[in-house]
């Protein structure tokens, strides 16, 4: 009887790109066009997670990585993709940010509020924050507000949510509760 060996390694590749094409091929049936029927058939390719966007889930879930998880700003992420021969502006990138949170992130959003609101007891604190351009015409010396909900620790479904705003106004509050 043999012997069966494992021998197990961690091998560091560095980060790479790679490009993807789809190619959509159609097909007619001669036979039906013949007979006055349309019959064309496609096999579609996969959507894009943001419409009119050469970014593909692996690139949007690494630059959230990079950007929340590893805090690298946008314009550092911007260089290193440019080392890896992608020149993508930092502009482009925090369009994706932002079209991925409205677009992906928002059902997921509102149902956290959703279970926070169903709680018996919520913390809650607010930070001052400035906003360099703010939509109410303020100037940006005056004070927005980020606010931490959160339930304890022991709740059934614990949930840190965060909710940003202009002002301290009790509405704040309400309106995410």
């Amino acid at each position: 009887m043999g012997q069966k060996t494992v021998r197990e390694e961690v091998v560091f590749i560095p980060a790479s790109l790679k490009k993807k094409v789809y190619i959509e091929h159609s097909y007619d049936c001669l036979t039906c066009r013949t007979a006055g029927i349309s019959s064309i058939k496609r096999a579609p390719a996969p959507k894009a997670p943001l419409a009119k966007s050469f970014a593909g889930p692996t690139v949007l879930a690494w630059l959230f990585h990079q950007k929340y998880e590893m805090s690298l700003p946008l314009y550092r992420q911007e260089k290193e993709w440019r080392d890896y021969g992608l020149s993508v502006t930092r502009k482009t990138l925090a369009n994706w940010v932002i079209r991925s949170a409205q677009e992906w992130l928002a059902p997921i959003y509102d149902r956290l509020r959703q279970t926070l609101s169903q709680e018996e007891v919520i913390h809650a604190d607010e930070t001052p924050v400035q906003i360099l351009n703010r939509s109410d015409g303020r100037p940006a010396t005056s004070d927005g507000r980020m606010w931490l909900f959160q339930t304890l620790d022991k709740a059934d479904h614990p949930v840190v949510f965060y909710h940003a705003s202009l002002t301290r106004e009790r509405q704040n509050i309400l309106d995410v509760l």
